[in-house]
């Protein structure tokens, strides 16, 4: 036995027993008989560490290391003293070499994976971490693991990379520790992606495991809503608002749920309830409630041009209830208001404020005038086009044509649902090759090259800014003999015109309330001339547009 042994083994003991003045006597006498003796130069850079002199202890444990390059240990608390004095890079490569040492070392894997985060190097964080999750019974690994594939996923939501998002979060549900929030997260990723049964299977799991959290309850609702079940989506969205009354974001879902379930009463008071929480605009004369005549009550909008539209729908209503009424709207609307409502008056939005003794929003209208299916009244218009205009683009639109002329708008810009909303314009063939039509472009913004893309069987009337000019449009919708639409501001404007009008929808409510037909079928009470072509599943257009192509053989014969 080397003399150097069995003092080595005392200054073990000694260290144990934390007495560090001897320690060091002991490990100098080591040293100074085998200057490289890796265990005294470790236990020597432990003392000085003790002592705070970081410097030596950085210095042994270096010489440690290259005395004993297949310690493991030595390389694990390399890294460890080099991590704390901020020398990240090496401390990565002093763990990495101590995990290759000792590869069922969890304290080893994990001080990489630690240190490789920190550095902000997830990837290769995850990469180290997954054998260690795979062949370990240890909770910690497999904690470890999820923790970075939920950072992951969640960036990978945010950026809409839904499919990516998805992935990770199925990694950790196979890691057996998934939690409520992981598969309530999967179901968004998957409903996103349109694979709806997964989803609802992983948000029903979720609610299982957190019967009492209100967003996967309203999280499962929003998905039965879309697939439009709407009383399973309405049971949820309650159960979410028994366990967390007041969360208006939910109550603009939980509205349209009712509404398309038939329940318009309660809708309304759910959809009031969250734009009175959102509502920013104040009045200093008194909200009109409806209930008594007043000499002056101002109409006002806080929404879209469509949802404004529909609202003009029941103008009449609440003039007749009040003494004088005043609608102000949209400055690109109010030729058309003036002109359809004469005996009503008028005023631009932005212009000098009309002299009122009380006010209304237009959200409160359905409320007031639309409780049931049955206060809807049987009309073909209310609003009414340029009749000029609309003789001169009709001329216009024949001419060298004498068959069918059909005004189209395929995309939405609504902020929350257009991408669910918009078609794209090169799925519209099955259409274009049905019959021989003239195909006039009702859609704003810039669609030249999607146009050229779909080949240029779309014509785009240059006088006219679908935009800018909306008794244009107008006039344009009148002009034509029909119109086919996504859900947006062209259709409504057609359907307040009375004109025939196709909107295409996404499954449940077209995502909006405006479209809701409680008993199923194809048509809206807001807008008798609209007929209503549903999506069949997620994400895809094919079934209706097949359906409109049929009905476009036989379209005015």
């Amino acid at each position: 036995m080397a003399p150097t042994d069995a003092l080595y083994r005392s200054a073990l003991a000694v260290a144990h027993a934390g007495r560090i003045p001897l320690l060091v006597r002991r490990c100098e006498a080591i040293l100074a008989a085998d200057p490289e003796h890796a265990g005294a130069l470790r236990l020597l850079a432990y003392a000085r560490r003790r002592a705070g002199n970081t410097s030596d202890a950085l210095d042994l444990l270096t010489r440690a290391a290259r005395a004993a390059p297949r310690e493991g240990r030595i390389a694990l608390e390399l890294g460890h003293l080099l991590s704390a004095l901020g020398h990240a890079d090496d401390a990565i490569a002093a763990y990495a070499e101590a995990a290759r040492l000792r590869p069922t070392d969890l304290g080893a894997g994990l001080a990489l994976v630690a240190g490789l985060r920190r550095l902000g190097r997830r990837s290769e964080a995850i990469a180290a971490c997954q054998p260690l999750a795979a062949r370990s019974t240890d909770r910690g690994p497999r904690a470890v693991l999820s923790a970075m594939l939920r950072e992951e996923a969640g960036e990978a939501a945010a950026a809409g990379a839904h499919q990516a998002a998805a992935a990770r979060l199925q990694r950790v549900v196979a890691l057996g520790v998934a939690q409520a929030g992981d598969f309530s997260n999967l179901g968004s990723a998957l409903q996103e992606l349109g694979r709806w049964p997964e989803a609802e299977a992983a948000l029903r799991r979720a609610a299982t495991l957190a019967p009492r959290a209100p967003e996967i309850r309203a999280n499962l609702a929003n998905l039965l809503m879309l697939a439009g079940r709407y009383p399973e989506a309405v049971a949820e969205y309650a159960a979410a608002d028994r366990i967390d009354p007041g969360g208006t974001a939910r109550s603009y879902n939980f509205g349209h749920a009712l509404a398309g379930a038939g329940r318009l009463a309660e809708a309304w008071t759910e959809l009031d309830r969250h734009w009175s929480a959102t509502r920013t605009r104040r009045h200093a004369v008194p909200e009109w409630d409806g209930a008594a005549a007043v000499d002056g009550v101002l109409l006002w909008s806080e929404h879209g041009i469509g949802d404004e539209v529909l609202s003009l729908g029941m103008a009449q209503d609440a003039a007749a209830r009040t003494g004088r009424l005043v609608i102000e709207c949209d400055p690109r609307l109010l030729p058309a208001v003036r002109r359809s409502m004469p005996d009503i008056a008028a005023v631009a939005r932005g212009g000098p404020p009309p002299a009122i003794a009380a006010h209304l929003p237009a959200s409160r209208l359905p409320g007031l005038f639309r409780p049931n299916l049955g206060a809807f009244p049987d009309r073909a218009a209310y609003l009414s086009a340029d009749a000029g205009r609309v003789a001169d683009l009709a001329a216009r639109y024949r001419r060298d044509h004498p068959g069918l002329v059909v005004g189209i708008a395929w995309r939405s810009t609504n902020a929350a649902f257009g991408h669910r909303k918009s078609i794209p314009l090169a799925d519209w063939h099955p259409l274009f090759a049905r019959r021989p039509a003239r195909w006039i472009s009702l859609q704003h913004g810039d669609c030249a090259a999607e146009i050229t893309a779909a080949g240029g069987q779309v014509h785009v009337d240059p006088d006219i800014d679908p935009v800018a000019d909306i008794d244009g449009l107008m006039a344009q919708i009148a002009a034509v003999d029909l119109v086919i639409a996504a859900s947006n501001s062209t259709a409504h404007l057609a359907g307040a015109l009375g004109r025939p009008c196709w909107v295409l929808l996404p499954r449940g409510s077209g995502l909006l309330w405006h479209w809701l037909v409680p008993a199923g079928g194809d048509r809206s009470p807001w807008y008798p001339s609209v007929r209503l072509f549903r999506s069949d599943g997620p994400n895809d257009w094919t079934a209706p547009i097949a359906r409109a192509a049929d009905t476009l053989e036989t379209f005015g014969g």
